[in-house]
């Protein structure tokens, strides 16, 4: 079953709130959407996000975060269909499993179709962030579809499949190299726009090399990172590094 199963077509599942919620798909199905559909038609109905810190994984097999699960029919085609996916507010994170989509479809056997309706995200939103998204996204602002001009009011990062999508924010965020840094230097750019993603310079001494990057925001909470690079937050950062000591080859 998936983790929040919507109701049938014509039906509107809505979250909202300032909390935080995790949904997980079980066996082939969505985090927030559709179950497995094994040798039967499956329709959902819509899915609206307003608000909160919402989570939602596909199954690792064949799930979508939101979205359907997996839709198999054996020897007669099946269908499985969900409505509209509309992200209005709050942080969102959607990973599908494998060959699924973190928001819209899971895995369809060859004589089957798996879809959703229309995907749509407003500016009033903090950040959706998913593994991949199937299909064309409307963008909206207000009542006005802004696609054609969506990078006015959004700030678009595409990393591999995965596409993070924030409000637009024009303020120039600084980075601030810390002090104290032995056996090596970091360098790289000044400022970055929120979620905007930034990849420092590690230059290690001779013998030694980069063994952690370490980001802090001005509460001096952590901001994830992989290898030299991160994601800039909504606020100043410290960068700071450690370098170790290996064995150098000798020429």
């Amino acid at each position: 079953m998936a983790g929040i199963q919507v109701g049938g077509e014509n039906t509107t599942l809505t979250i909202k709130g300032e909390g935080s919620l995790t949904a997980t798909g079980g066996d082939q199905s969505a985090g927030v959407g559709l179950s497995r559909a094994w040798d039967v038609d499956s329709y959902g109905g819509n899915i609206i996000i307003e608000g909160g810190n919402i989570t939602a994984k596909g199954n690792s097999e064949w799930g979508a975060g939101s979205g359907t699960g997996v839709i198999y029919g054996g020897k007669e085609a099946k269908t499985a269909r969900l409505g509209d996916i509309t992200i209005k507010g709050g942080k969102v994170k959607a990973s599908g499993g494998s060959d699924s989509y973190g928001i819209g479809t899971g895995y369809k056997y060859s004589n089957c179709t798996n879809e959703t309706e229309a995907i749509t995200i407003y500016d009033d939103i903090d950040m959706v962030d998913a593994s991949s998204i199937a299909g064309p996204v409307t963008y909206m602002h207000g009542e006005e579809n802004v696609t054609a001009n969506a990078s006015d009011y959004f700030t678009i990062t595409e990393d591999g499949d995965r596409r993070i999508i924030a409000a637009k924010d024009d303020t120039d965020y600084t980075i601030t190299i810390a002090n104290g840094i032995e056996h090596g230097t970091i360098t790289g750019a000044a400022t970055a726009k929120y979620w905007e993603k930034v990849t420092m310079t590690a230059t290690p001494d001779f013998g030694y090399r980069l063994s952690k990057l370490t980001v802090k925001d001005s509460e001096n909470n952590d901001v994830p990172s992989t290898g030299n690079s991160f994601f800039m937050p909504k606020g100043n950062v410290t960068v700071s590094a450690e370098f170790e000591q290996f064995t150098h080859g000798t020429t």
